[in-house]
């Protein structure tokens, strides 16, 4: 990149931020135990009396690096590599840049991924004309056309002349016409505009809350499904209103699920969800686990993801089939872990044994990431699903307490071995929530092979829950646990927030609970349909409204 060309996006990535963020980018953001009274606006029936329908404050959202690279992906047809971008923060299970400021530095990434992704543009197939012909509106209708796309709105009149004076400078005088849309592809790639979800929203009669406008809601509901950009026909539906009717906008939810990139979109929640993403970066004994390497964590992770897209997308997209189908689209190395045969035709799923496998729990994938290198791991295990099945958080441990796994011995259990963490009062509070839950998970190896024994001793699963809503009591395995998890109205809810929450991009509060509540009754009236969960999550109170907080001396 040359210096005049560097200085040109960087004037215009400071036009985008002085313009269209209003100096919100790098401001302290505000929380939704922030957000004051609660207004009303309308109510869902609780168990306790109904429950006002309001909403949390939703901070200014940065794309995720996926989020990114499908954007880019969407809008030129070009793969960028993810580690241009700048990292990902993550707010509970999910990735969400609500948190810190964009600098420099990540302001570098943002303008060499552009110039990258500009770079490799084929721009005579992106253009709607052919510039040799003479058609001196070739330029300005593609700009109103791709910066449109990119920033998901349209342009106002000056930002459509500034992007056809630069379009103007990169051609040097008209000689290099390709080279001035490349230049315009990189400033609207490197802007703010692009990489920042900028909602834009009208009053409604409650005091702080405000109805999305039609292209932001189509953005939230792109990025939600498909996490890309919006395409060309939920642009039109912002731009004559419509996508505000709810039968529309439920349509769309439809159409999305049944359009391919919604199942990236599913496949990027059950992998942030279950916590296997964290399989990149797992390593495990050499010695103990020989099989184990970057190859098969791989394959786990296609397994898990493979499978979540299949029930939701393909099959009868019920919650018990994904807590208990015993079937896998695993690899041939992910089959022979299980002790299973491949399946007589290719894309057809391996049938697994139903007494020792369950759905996702007993999957390889989440089996191996709550564990340690070396070991099972009961903390971990039974952590997983408090945080990730119940929405139950635990505080953290006491300050200089050690907190180490007991060393191994040839001579006793996990459970023998984890027994002092239950004896020290300093330790049992916490450890009685989780290790009696991930016990439960003992006949699964550390790399979720089934097992009998463990050093020649039997294996006990035996498990128990304490301090649920609905699931308190004894059970024997993760085959048994999964199958009361299906049952419970607690486990019911909280995949109704955990997808709330990865389809607002943002945590969830207690302004949150009556579409927490009202998605809930969805999924529970609808048999447990999770993708009946997934249209109707687009109807709810907080997608498709926000609160706004007054600008102090406003």
């Amino acid at each position: 990149m040359s210096h005049a060309h560097a200085r040109v996006l960087r004037l215009a990535v400071a036009a985008a931020l002085s313009v269209g963020c209003q100096g919100v980018i790098g401001d302290a953001h505000e929380t939704g135990d922030r957000a004051g009274p609660t207004p009303r606006g309308g109510e869902v029936p609780g168990d306790d009396g109904p429950i006002a329908l309001d909403v949390a404050t939703t901070p200014l959202q940065r794309l995720t690096r996926r989020q990114y690279v499908s954007t880019v992906r969407d809008l030129l047809g070009v793969e960028l590599d993810p580690e241009l971008l700048p990292g990902d923060e993550r707010v509970g299970a999910f990735h969400a840049n609500v948190e810190a400021p964009v600098d420099l530095v990540a302001v570098e990434r943002y303008l060499r991924a552009a110039e990258t992704a500009a770079a490799s543009a084929d721009i005579a197939a992106l253009l709607p004309c052919d510039p040799a012909s003479g058609d001196a509106g070739c330029a300005s209708r593609f700009i109103a056309d791709f910066v449109y796309r990119a920033w998901r709105r349209p342009l106002t009149a000056d930002e459509q002349t500034t992007f056809e004076a630069l379009h103007a400078l990169g051609t040097d005088g008209g000689a290099e016409f390709a080279r001035g849309m490349r230049l315009v592809i990189d400033a609207a790639l490197a802007s703010p505009e692009t990489y920042y979800r900028i909602e834009a929203s009208t009053p409604t009669e409650h005091a702080g809350i405000e109805r999305l406008d039609a292209h932001s809601l189509v953005s939230r509901l792109s990025y939600y499904l498909w996490q890309s950009t919006p395409d060309d026909e939920l642009l039109a539906l912002a731009n004559d209103g419509s996508i505000h009717d709810v039968g529309v906008l439920r349509a769309q939810a439809e159409r999305m699920l049944d359009d391919p990139r919604a199942g990236e979109a599913i496949r990027s929640f059950a992998s942030q969800w279950l916590g296997i993403e964290e399989l990149a970066h797992l390593q495990k004994d050499a010695t103990l686990f020989p099989e184990f390497d970057d190859a098969l964590a791989r394959e786990m992770g296609l397994e898990t993801e493979q499978f979540v897209d299949h029930v939701v997308r393909e099959g009868d997209g019920r919650l018990e089939t994904l807590l208990t189908g015993s079937f896998s689209f695993g690899s041939d190395r992910v089959l022979a872990l299980y002790g299973a045969e491949a399946p007589p035709r290719a894309g057809e799923p391996a049938a697994l044994d139903p007494a020792r496998r369950a759905g996702v729990l007993t999957h390889a994938s989440v089996l191996a990431t709550h564990a340690s290198h070396d070991q099972t791991s009961p903390i971990h295990r039974g952590l997983f699903v408090r945080q990730r099945l119940l929405c139950q958080d635990l505080p953290p441990p006491p300050d200089g307490l050690m907190v180490s796994l007991p060393p191994l011995d040839d001579a006793a259990t996990t459970r023998e071995r984890f027994a002092q963490h239950r004896a020290d009062p300093a330790c049992s509070g916490c450890h009685e929530l989780m290790d009696p839950i991930g016990f439960g998970f003992e006949a699964y190896d550390a790399i979720g092979r089934y097992r009998e024994t463990e050093n020649g001793l039997p294996v006990d699963a035996s498990g128990r829950i304490v301090g649920s809503e609905d699931l308190d009591g004894a059970f024997v395995g993760a085959v048994e646990l999964a199958n009361r998890l299906v049952e419970s109205e607690q486990v019911q809810r909280c995949l109704a927030e955990q997808w709330l929450r990865f389809g607002l991009g943002r945590a969830t509060t207690d302004a949150d609970r009556g579409s927490v509540v009202a998605l809930t009754r969805e999924l529970d009236a609808s048999d447990r349909d999770v993708r009946r969960l997934l249209v109707e999550l687009v109807t709810t109170f907080s997608f498709l409204h926000r609160r706004v907080v007054a600008e102090e001396g406003g």
